[in-house]
């Protein structure tokens, strides 16, 4: 039997199952019931409780007490402390053998068997990435059943999702720091031809120097290879798609193995209206008519939720949501210099840095753009300055107009109403 003083009190083991989102709230009510009614209970045979009450398997019990007890070590990193559940997978804390530094080692369910050799040939292209807003993919590793991916551990750092839950929406000049640094980030990668394909607010920390770092950078790929050669199965990709429905774009609800860097726009948009709002864009719980609304619907109106953000910034989150790909920026470059647009520095007129003393951008009521912002392809983009802005206009708010003919939005409506029937009912069956 695992040593119980090793892993520490009841309420501790608690804390983790849930932080691991292994205790559903019916398990956590039984928990703290059985924990409250036997006094000098020790952590072990609270564990076995739960996994007499099938609220926790055998597996995850010793796995919990071998993290603990220093004893699970893959790779030469030993797992110190369970931070939570991310994106298919359980995330440790960890430190290596090889070095003084800290990590954060994503730990794939037991069942994903597959080609990773080949898998981790792939991923060598992100491990090769470099960029100050995305922790590098250190290594893939495996032993015996079990495979996981290795980041360095960025420490005091939050999820956009956990500052907005614990705060509610973001203020807005935070906003366009953090979707400047996100668009910069993905546009460097997306220039190598990388995609991170997960993008939601949970997956993305900041500091407490308000730096970003995007997280979880290889692990769409994942998603992504042909089933033969992927560590994934048929029934993580089906349960990814749920766990990431909140921000994923429609071309990969229809297709999970489809992520692409229009995509990550897509998702883009759905963090930035999650920060400016303090909801998704379609807070609805019915899975299936959530994927419908990503397809087919528009959320509410990023006015109606948070009057006093700039129509400028609903704009180009509005953009980055269009359902048809084609409709979004060529590329996430383009969308940088709208969002610098949105940062004032004046002094005297001239601009210092876009940037207000603090260091954080701050807003522009109502800039217009006079002319074609400053381009800059092939991953290297100019940002913006107040001298590409022309003078505000208060009377009346920018608007965008597609121009489509009727004949194409009658084939679009056609194609798309044909593809979510079938894209609902392939999803159904990895969900049955």
């Amino acid at each position: 039997m695992p040593s119980a003083v090793a892993l520490g009190d009841c309420k501790s083991l608690i804390e983790d199952l849930v932080r691991c989102k292994l205790l559903k709230p019916s398990g956590l009510k039984k928990a703290q019931a059985y924990f409250t009614g036997n006094p000098g209970l020790s952590a072990w045979d609270l564990t076995e409780y739960l996994v007499s009450q099938e609220l926790l398997s055998r597996a995850q019990a010793e796995e919990f007490f071998a993290v603990y007890e220093g004893r699970l070590t893959i790779g030469g990193y030993t797992l110190l402390k369970p931070l939570g559940r991310g994106s298919m997978g359980l995330v440790y804390r960890a430190s290596s053998e090889h070095d003084d530094s800290s990590y954060a080692v994503k730990l794939l369910p037991r069942r994903n068997v597959g080609n990773v050799s080949r898998a981790s040939q792939r991923l060598r292209t992100f491990m090769e990435f470099r960029h100050p807003s995305v922790p590098q993919l250190v290594r893939v590793v495996t032993a015996g059943d079990r495979h996981c991916l290795i980041w360095p551990y960025v420490s005091d750092a939050h999820s956009l999702d956990a500052l907005v839950k614990k705060s509610g929406p973001l203020p807005l000049k935070l906003v366009v720091h953090y979707a400047l640094q996100i668009a910069n980030a993905l546009h460097a990668a997306h220039s190598k031809n990388l995609f991170h394909g997960l993008i939601k607010p949970s997956n993305v920390l900041v500091d407490k120097e308000h730096r970003v770092h995007v997280a979880d950078f290889g692990i769409g790929y994942l998603m992504t290879v042909a089933r033969s050669e992927s560590i994934l199965n048929t029934l993580t990709n089906a349960t990814q798609v749920a766990s990431s429905l909140d921000c994923a774009c429609p071309e990969s609800i229809l297709e999970p193995t489809t992520r692409t860097a229009k995509g990550d726009q897509y998702s883009l948009g759905c963090t930035l209206y999650y920060c400016l709002t303090g909801q998704y864009p379609f807070p609805i719980d019915n899975t299936v008519k959530k994927m419908m609304a990503h397809q087919f619907e528009e959320p509410k109106p990023i006015a109606e939720l948070r009057s006093e953000a700039p129509p400028r910034l609903a704009e180009v989150v509005e953009r980055l949501m269009k359902k048809n790909p084609d409709d979004r920026y060529e590329d996430l470059g383009e969308c940088a210099e709208e969002l610098q647009m949105l940062v004032a520095k004046p002094t005297n007129g001239k601009p210092v840095n876009g940037k207000a003393p603090n260091g954080l951008p701050t807003m522009v009521k109502r800039p217009r753009i006079a002319a074609a912002a400053p381009t800059g392809r092939n991953g290297a983009s100019r940002p913006a300055t107040l001298a590409d802005i022309g003078p505000e206009d208060d009377t009346a708010p920018a608007t965008r107009k597609d121009e489509v003919s009727g004949s194409a939005m009658i084939v679009w409506l056609v194609v798309g109403v044909t593809v979510g029937i079938f894209g609902t009912l392939v999803i159904w069956s990895y969900l049955r």
